[in-house]
């Protein structure tokens, strides 16, 4: 999608990726990261993205009732303030490689 390389991460129960499969998420430029009950506690699903460095992260809630919960501790603990969320993203390359870490949350 006009070079931007797309990640959607499904039910985790590890933080931690294999070694090999490191390397090949070096240009990741937007994540999608499941957080809460069926996925990542929101401290791990922090420490994963920390881990990877995407340009823009957005987290979902796999399941349950505390899924906003989930995902304001989540953007809690990328030391954010929660953004105002959106009905849709339209991003170019250049956009999305002048991001660094910014947190998009879908309504």
């Amino acid at each position: 999608m006009d070079g931007i390389r797309v990640l959607v991460l499904g039910a985790l129960s590890s933080p931690t990726l294999p070694q090999d499969l490191r390397s090949e998420l070096d240009t990741v430029g937007i994540v999608f990261v499941p957080v809460g009950e069926g996925a990542l506690d929101p401290k791990s699903a922090h420490e994963l993205m920390v881990a990877i460095e995407p340009k823009i992260i957005i987290p979902y809630a796999m399941k349950g009732k505390s899924s906003a919960a989930d995902i304001a501790a989540f953007v809690k603990a990328e030391g954010e303030s929660m953004p105002k969320a959106v009905d849709k993203l339209t991003l170019r390359s250049k956009e999305v490689d002048a991001k660094d870490g910014e947190i998009v949350i879908f309504e």
